[in-house]
């Protein structure tokens, strides 16, 4: 094992073992004041859920294969191998969160009126770094890592016992995570951060949490309603290895959105934990 990895073993590990801490901190938290919803359900149309759903898949995979296009007809030969999208993520992920916010300005009837819930029923920002208040921000960041570290761990142990036929798939790593890894020039990651640690964030839970999770909650129950959208958000990506503890880590963002009833609540824990998969991509 190379000193890189003992450095980001140990980081992980001490993320982990603070999540347990934290998780202890939230539910003697909610035992002392049992928590009530505070985000409203998307009582939207199925016309506007469909608008939404062409809008969604319109920013997220449409501009990127723009973006590849664009891209190879002015540098030939620039995307050679999948792993090669790490040159376009900066301008791909830039102008799909500008493509989103201009759909949400232009059609406003395909998205939720309020991305937030009523001020009073918000959790203050001031109670979001506390660590003994209930849903704080860095608290549930630290929960969700622990709890998609150690899923991640049990579908890896599982996998290791089935056919050679099913390991194989399941030793894809995703794209993205491939590309940092073999990227040669370290300054185009770097150009990366702001993209998947910000934009990407916001994109993500702007389409998954505020638009598919409030609406399935207007047609279900919040639980069933968090984890289907957070199996869908799972989907989106492309390792199935992580298929598991996204689903797990979507729900943890879907929590901290009901409970805070902001948006930048799930945004910063999803920046936070995609920043520190950067940050341990950085030393191996």
């Amino acid at each position: 094992m190379s000193k890189a990895e003992i450095i980001v073993g140990t980081w992980q590990g001490i993320l982990i073992l603070a999540g347990f801490v934290a998780a202890g901190f939230q539910i003697s938290a909610l035992r002392r004041v049992p928590a009530q919803a505070k985000l409203p359900a998307w009582n939207a149309p199925t016309s506007s859920f469909f608008a939404f759903s062409g809008i969604a898949v319109f920013c997220v995979f449409a501009v990127g294969m723009l973006c590849s296009a664009v891209a190879q007809a002015i540098f030939p030969g620039l995307i050679a191998e999948k792993t090669d999208v790490i040159y376009l993520i900066p301008a791909t992920q830039t102008l799909t969160l500008l493509s989103l916010l201009f759909f949400i300005k232009i059609f406003p009837s395909a998205f939720p009126k309020n991305l937030n819930a009523a001020p009073d029923l918000r959790t203050p920002l001031s109670a979001w770094l506390l660590p003994t208040n209930r849903f704080c921000v860095p608290a549930l960041f630290l929960v969700g890592f622990s709890v998609s570290a150690v899923a991640a761990w049990l579908v890896t142990a599982v996998v290791m016992l089935a056919p050679e036929s099913v390991q194989a798939i399941f030793r894809e790593n995703q794209i993205l995570v491939e590309a940092f890894s073999r990227a040669e020039n370290s300054l185009v990651p770097l150009l990366c951060v702001p993209a998947i640690a910000i934009f990407t964030p916001i994109i993500e839970e702007i389409i998954f949490r505020a638009g598919l999770y409030r609406f399935l909650k207007s047609k279900m129950r919040a639980v069933p309603a968090a984890v289907l959208s957070s199996i869908v958000f799972a989907l989106m990506h492309d390792a199935p290895i992580s298929y598991l503890p996204l689903t797990l880590l979507g729900c943890i963002f879907c929590f901290a959105y009901e409970k805070t009833g902001r948006l930048a609540a799930p945004i910063i824990i999803h920046g936070l934990f995609n920043a520190n998969t950067l940050l341990c991509l950085a030393f191996l």
